[in-house]
C-alpha cells in the first residue's frame, strides 16, 4: 500500500528533488492509468521491502506496529489484552485485487490482499474465555491468512517553498478477516503444560472472537502508521557522514519551518503557532521588585521565526549544540499577582501581554538510543535551555479597574519600566518550561522513525 502512496505522489507532483530511477511516472492523462500505477508499484516493490531512507520510508519487513490495547469482549470471551513490541511480516506480498484513482478530487480507492501475515510481539493479558481464566504476560504470534483490506484515502494540495505537494488526510481502513492462528507462550509457566496445551487449543478455536474484537484497533494503527509515511516527504534526513552535516539539519529545519508552525497533525506535533506553555509561577523577586505571580493560559506567538545562527551537531555522540534567535515574541495570558514595586503595591488578576524582542537561546540536546519494538529509535533527554534577554515590554490589564485609570497607568508605566527584572525573576521557570516543551516535541517526532531513517549511513 504503501508503494501506491508514493506513486500517487509522483502524479500529483507531491515529491520534493528529482524522481529517482526507480518510481516509474504514469501521466495522468493515460486512460489505462489504474494498470500502470499497479505496473509502476510492481517495479517498486523490491525497494518498498528494503526501506528508501532517502524519502523516509521504512522497510515494511518486518512492519512495526503500535502498541494494541483492548478493554473488553464479547460475553463468550472477556479479554483485556496489551499487546507490545509488534512487529508484522508480509505485507510486502500485497496482491492489488481494484484500484480506482480520481485525480481531479486526490481521492483514491484501493483493494488488496495478504496471502499471508505473521506476528510476533508480546502480551500481557487477563482474560475470561468459556471456562477458562486467565491472567499473565508472555511471548504472542500468530498467522493471518487471506486477509482483505479496503483503503479511502483523500488528499489536498499545499503549497510549500513555491512548490505543489499532497498532503493525506488520515487515511480510512476496513479490514475483512481471513483465517487467524494465535498462539500464547508462558501460559501457566513449566509446570502447566497440559493446561497451556488445552489453554491454547480453546484460544485458537475463538480466534476469530479475539480478532473482531481487536479489529477497530487494527485499522486505527495501519491507518495511522501509513498517513505518517505517507506525508513525511516534508523532513529532510541528513546522511551522518555528510562532511557538511550541520547545513544539511540547519536546511531540513528551513525545510520543516512551515509544517512545525501549523502543527503536524499525522505525527500527533502540536503547532507552535501559538506555542501554548504551561502554567508560569513566581514566588519571590529581588527587594526591590517583591513579586508573588501565577501567568496562565500563556499562548506565544512568533517561535516559528526563530534564526540558527549556530549548530554543532555530534552524531555519533547524539548531542547537538545549537544557538537561536527570536527576533520578536508577542504573547498573552492572564495573571494573578501580588507584588511590591518599588513605591507600588498591587494585588488583582486580569490579562497580561507583552513583547521580547531579540532574545537568544543557547540549547544543548543530548539523546540516547533506545529500543522500540525491535528497532533503534533517538531518544532525547530533556533539552539543557539558557535564555538570554533582549528587551521586554509587559502591560497589565485591568489593574484598580474601574478605580483610578491615574494609578492604573502610572503602574503599567512603573511595571514596564522594571520588564527585565520581572523576565529575570522567571527565566528559570521559562527555561524550563520551553525545554519540557520542546523536548516532548522532538521526542514525539524521532518516536516515529528509526534512528537509520533520520540518519542514514548513505
Amino acid at each position: 500500500m504503501v508503494l501506491l502512496l508514493l506513486q500517487l505522489a509522483v502524479l500529483l507532483c507531491a515529491v520534493r528533488g528529482e524522481i529517482p530511477n526507480y518510481i516509474k511516472v504514469c501521466q495522468k492523462t493515460d486512460p489505462n492509468l489504474s494498470q500502470c500505477i499497479i505496473d509502476s508499484i510492481e517495479y517498486l516493490r523490491p525497494k518498498l521491502k528494503e526501506g528508501i531512507p532517502e524519502l523516509n520510508v521504512p522497510s515494511i519487513e518486518p512492519l512495526p506496529l503500535n502498541e494494541i490495547r483492548l478493554k473488553s469482549g464479547p460475553n463468550q470471551a472477556q479479554i483485556n489484552a496489551n499487546i507490545t513490541n509488534l512487529l508484522v511480516h508480509g505485507p510486502s506480498s500485497f496482491k492489488i485485487i481494484d484500484l480506482k484513482p480520481d485525480l481531479e478530487r486526490t481521492r483514491f480507492l484501493v483493494q488488496f490482499t495478504i496471502p499471508t501475515l505473521y506476528f510476533e510481539g508480546d502480551y500481557d493479558i487477563d482474560m475470561n474465555v468459556l471456562i477458562l481464566k486467565y491472567k499473565g504476560k508472555g511471548p504472542i504470534q500468530g498467522n493471518f491468512t487471506n486477509y482483505v483490506f479496503n483503503c479511502l484515502f483523500k488528499g489536498d494540495k499545499v503549497q510549500r517553498n513555491n512548490q505543489t505537494y499532497l498532503h493525506f488526510r488520515k487515511f480510512t481502513i476496513t479490514l475483512f478477516t481471513g483465517k487467524s492462528h494465535l498462539h500464547l507462550g508462558n501460559l501457566f509457566g513449566e509446570n502447566g503444560a497440559i493446561l497451556s496445551e488445552a489453554t491454547n487449543t480453546l484460544i485458537q478455536e475463538n480466534s476469530e472472537l479475539f480478532i473482531d474484537e481487536i479489529r477497530p484497533v487494527l485499522e486505527e494503527s495501519l491507518a495511522q502508521k501509513f498517513t505518517t509515511i505517507a506525508n513525511t516527504s516534508y523532513i529532510k534526513v541528513c546522511n551522518k557522514n555528510d562532511p557538511e552535516i550541520s547545513k544539511c539539519i540547519i536546511n531540513s529545519v528551513e525545510q520543516l519551518r512551515s509544517r512545525l508552525k501549523t502543527g503536524i497533525a499525522e505525527l500527533n506535533v502540536p503547532p507552535i503557532e501559538p506555542l501554548l506553555l504551561d502554567e508560569i509561577q513566581l514566588r519571590s523577586g529581588p527587594n526591590q521588585a517583591k513579586i508573588n505571580a501565577n501567568i496562565t493560559n500563556a499562548k506565544v506567538w512568533g517561535p516559528s521565526g526563530f534564526e540558527i545562527i549556530d549548530l554543532k551537531p555530534n552524531v555519533k555522540k547524539n548531542r547537538f549544540v545549537f544557538r537561536v534567535s527570536i527576533p520578536s515574541i508577542y504573547f498573552e495570558g492572564d495573571y494573578d499577582i501580588d507584588m511590591s514595586v518599588l513605591i507600588l503595591k498591587y494585588k488583582g488578576k486580569g490579562p497580561i501581554t507583552g513583547n521580547f524582542t531579540n532574545y537568544k537561546f543557547d540549547c544543548i540536546m543530548k539523546g540516547d538510543l533506545v529500543t522500540l519494538n525491535g528497532q533503534q529509535h533517538l531518544q532525547f533527554r530533556k533539552f539543557n535551555l539558557t535564555l538570554y534577554i533582549g528587551h521586554s515590554a509587559i502591560h497589565l490589564g485591568n489593574l484598580f479597574a474601574g478605580q483610578n485609570p491615574t494609578l492604573s497607568s502610572a503602574t503599567n508605566e512603573v511595571v514596564r519600566d522594571n520588564a527585565d527584572l520581572f523576565v529575570n525573576e522567571i527565566k528559570p521557570v521559562l527555561e524550563n518550561s520551553l525545554a519540557q516543551k520542546f523536548t516532548d516535541i522532538a521526542n514525539t517526532i524521532t518516536k516515529r522513525f528509526t534512528y537509520q531513517e533520520l540518519f542514514p549511513d548513505k
